[in-house]
């Protein structure tokens, strides 16, 4: 990240090699003084896509990498959860008086965050 601002509204989600359609990622972060990363939460609008709840019934750990995209959507800055693993999902609320769209959320655990920028193709 050379100074250039970047948006929060482009990013990917990676999990265990699988880029999965998330709208919101909340809570990346470490608290050094008890030496681990903070909860992390995934949400994305439910649908027939079951792959979220599979990972939820099966919480095996695997590799969460949040990848924050530049204006070019071009990978700027990479946050990867090692050992990332459900705690707690959490369905859609449902309100036949409402347009909002259903939700899922995956609230995860992780062992280590690593955080790091990324190369552009120009900077070579």
């Amino acid at each position: 990240m050379d100074g250039e601002p970047l948006g929060v509204c482009n990013f990917e989600v990676d999990v265990g090699g699988v880029i999965m359609g998330f709208s919101q990622v909340s809570g990346l972060g470490y608290e050094p003084e008890l030496q681990q990363v903070t909860a992390v939460t995934l949400r994305r609008a439910a649908g027939r896509d079951l792959a979220v709840w599979a990972w939820a019934r099966d919480p095996e750990p695997r590799t969460v990498t949040v990848t924050l995209l530049d204006a070019r959507r071009e990978p700027a800055c990479v946050f990867i959860l090692k050992q990332a693993r459900p705690v707690k999902w959490t369905g859609p609320a449902l309100d036949a008086t409402s347009h909002d769209l259903a939700m899922e959320e995956l609230e995860l655990t992780a062992d280590d965050l690593e955080v790091r920028p990324t190369r552009r193709a120009t900077d070579d």
